[in-house]
């Protein structure tokens, strides 16, 4: 048996696991303790949507994906566990979580929870990060060369090292507390960058940042570029001047942006589609 599925069945308990399984379902029940110590042959677990509040994994376990949404849980230790590649936990109630041993991590979701860390300093496998919608002001987060999207808005954080985050294709950081305006640049300087929403930042922390530059970007054709600056009022300059900026539109709120031809003109999107176009 490879696999089992025991999901919407009410269970308040977990039954014996055949040492077979390798992919368990119990999604949808009403589990709130769970032990699985004695089931090293699991490799993905499905545990959403139930009120667990305490999980035992097994010691260096096989388990390689790990749904956990929507329970109660307030920590999270994932001690011994090097061979987990996806892991989501979104809503909860965490407060802790550990993943310092999980080397080969790729996806990691961790939204609308309260959290107010996060260390991701070993984990240089991740290709996408959301943590959105959680108390944030610490992200150590600075050796990611496979990185491709990260989604934070809706935190407290205050500093971001991103220098190795060079394949970045996704960016959201709305509504948090950034500074020093170099943190910014160093995360859009990536040549494949193809949407940055920054949106809602403390404007007092941005003071300084007047000039915002994508010279030198390698766009792809087929993707829609969108960057989205709004209500940072202290921007009034974007350099597209190898990018081709070829249409400016006027709308009455958002920033003041110079186009190429340094008119004044109040935007907030630098859409690319064939060519780089600034669009309300």
């Amino acid at each position: 048996m490879a696999s089992l599925d025991l999901s919407y069945l009410d269970l308040s308990e977990l039954p014996p696991i055949p040492s077979t399984v390798n992919t368990l379902n119990l999604e949808n029940n009403c589990l709130t303790c769970l032990d699985f110590a004695d089931n090293a042959s699991l490799v993905n677990i499905n545990l959403s949507f139930n009120k667990i509040k305490t999980i035992t994994f097994p010691n260096e376990s096989k388990l390689e994906n790990i749904y956990i949404n929507h329970n109660d849980l307030e920590s999270l230790d994932f001690k011994n566990q090097n061979s987990l590649i996806n892991l989501e936990a979104q809503n909860n109630n965490l407060t802790k979580i550990n993943i310092s041993e999980s080397y080969k991590l790729k996806f990691l979701n961790l939204d609308y929870n309260k959290l107010s860390s996060l260390d991701l300093s070993r984990q240089e496998s991740l290709i996408e990060l959301s943590a959105h919608h959680n108390m944030i002001t610490d992200l150590i987060l600075h050796n990611h060369p496979r990185m491709k999207k990260i989604t934070l808005n809706d935190n407290h954080i205050a500093h971001l090292n991103t220098k190795t985050t060079t394949k970045l294709e996704y960016l959201n950081l709305s509504n948090n507390n950034l500074l020093p305006t170099n943190d910014i640049v160093q995360l859009i300087s990536s040549k494949h960058l193809w949407h940055v929403l920054v949106n809602g930042i403390n404007n007092d922390s941005l003071a300084q940042m007047q000039y915002w530059t994508a010279v030198g970007n390698i766009i792809d054709d087929t993707n829609e570029v969108t960057i989205d600056l709004s209500y940072n009022l202290a921007i009034t300059n974007i350099d597209t001047s190898d990018e081709h900026l070829a249409e400016v539109s006027d709308n009455s709120e958002g920033n003041y942006i110079k186009d190429n031809d340094s008119v004044m003109l109040p935007t907030y999107y630098l859409v690319y589609d064939g060519d780089f176009k600034v669009l309300a």
